[in-house]
């Protein structure tokens, strides 16, 4: 059974580069059991331009420049979530996520069916999603296990830029990888860093399974799932599949029942890959990515984080991302650094900390 925690909001005011940031930092718990809860989104009410997610003991870290009053919690399968933060007892607040309630679909009567939903989704694809140029700030992490035992971390982040014409171009900031274990060094030192590219395929308006079009959808199976809710808004769930190797396999939508725009999409097969988008202005943006495959004999998690930036001309955007065996070597540092210290990441989870911690011991 996992430790039960409480919640505590915790707020430091730090100076780096002359910018203030109030750090919001806490564990997302479930309810019932008090299991930390991994992918909560948590963002502000006063800026949705912020955000994060928790990582798979729940715990959160939250950047913002300006005071935030209100904080929300998104959890697929769980209630959304307002919590209104009072900064005279900053050590008393417990947020616990409570499981939802939604009607299950086969005691709720629609009129419309699953395949003419997929179709409305497809229809409003270009003013729902292509909100292009667009740009984003990313952290995304990539970790190497073999087992239970890390190999290999990599960490990156800078801008990325989805452009009119479905191109993606990249504008990195930081970078750093540091390796586990022989398999790790020998990944490190010998396979060209160009995994973040996987980053192109979160853009929905470059890359859609086939059943999200138009001439190949309705050669899929569509069914409803049971509804569910995201960001506070109630979605329809379809699952989609086909027996035919030529395509896609299988996958699952949670769409918007208001204006049928993709909340999430999920993968599903060999490989499996979540993409969460949240609405914002009437249309809808991406918010994170986790993305699981096997490479090189270990399995490989790829987690990136969303933020919508405004572009300024310091950004160096190219349209490639090239980390070659010597430059992953340079970037290869000390992750108890103050590398994060204006940025919005994804904490580190205890056990993966502690064999960081047992490797620079060595």
């Amino acid at each position: 059974m996992k430790s039960i925690g409480l919640l505590f909001i915790v707020f430091f005011f730090t100076d780096c580069f002359s910018q203030e940031f109030i750090i919001y930092e806490g564990k997302v718990l479930d309810e019932n059991n008090k299991a930390g809860l991994s992918n909560v989104h948590i963002f502000s009410s006063e800026n949705e331009n912020i955000g994060t997610i928790s990582n798979a003991e729940g715990n959160f870290i939250l950047k913002s420049k300006k005071k935030v009053n209100t904080l929300f919690f998104s959890h697929l399968g769980y209630q959304f979530k307002q919590v209104t933060l009072n900064y005279k007892e900053l050590s008393t607040l417990v947020v616990l996520l409570k499981p939802s309630n939604i009607n299950l679909r086969e005691v709720v009567i629609e009129d419309v069916s699953a395949q003419e939903v997929l179709e409305r989704v497809i229809d409003r694809l270009n003013e729902n999603h292509f909100v292009e140029p667009a740009t984003y700030s990313f952290f995304s992490r990539i970790v190497n296990t073999e087992g239970e035992k890390i190999c290999l971390l990599e960490e990156h982040t800078g801008y990325i830029k989805q452009l009119k014409n479905h191109n993606t171009e990249f504008a990195l900031e930081k970078s750093r990888t540091k390796a586990f274990s022989r398999l790790g060094k020998e990944i490190m030192t010998k396979v060209t860093m160009v995994r973040m590219t996987e980053m192109y395929t979160d853009n929905l308006g470059k890359y859609r399974e086939n059943y999200l079009k138009k001439g190949k959808f309705n050669k899929y199976q569509i069914k409803f799932k049971d509804d569910a809710e995201l960001f506070g808004r109630p979605c329809f769930v379809l699952h989609c599949s086909i027996d035919d190797g030529r395509y896609d396999d299988e996958g699952l939508l949670y769409i918007d029942k208001e204006n049928y725009g993709i909340i999430k999409k999920k993968t599903l097969g060999s490989y499996s890959k979540e993409i969460t988008f949240q609405l914002i202005d009437g249309r809808y943006y991406l918010k994170s990515t986790q993305y699981d495959t096997s490479f090189k004999g270990t399995k490989q998690r790829r987690t990136t984080l969303y933020n919508l930036s405004k572009e300024t001309s310091s950004m160096d955007f190219l349209s490639k991302i090239h980390i070659g065996p010597k430059k992953a070597i340079k970037f290869s540092g000390n992750f108890f650094d103050d590398y994060w210290d204006d940025l919005n990441f994804i904490p580190l989870e205890k056990e993966l900390l502690n064999q960081i911690n047992l490797s620079s011991e060595k």
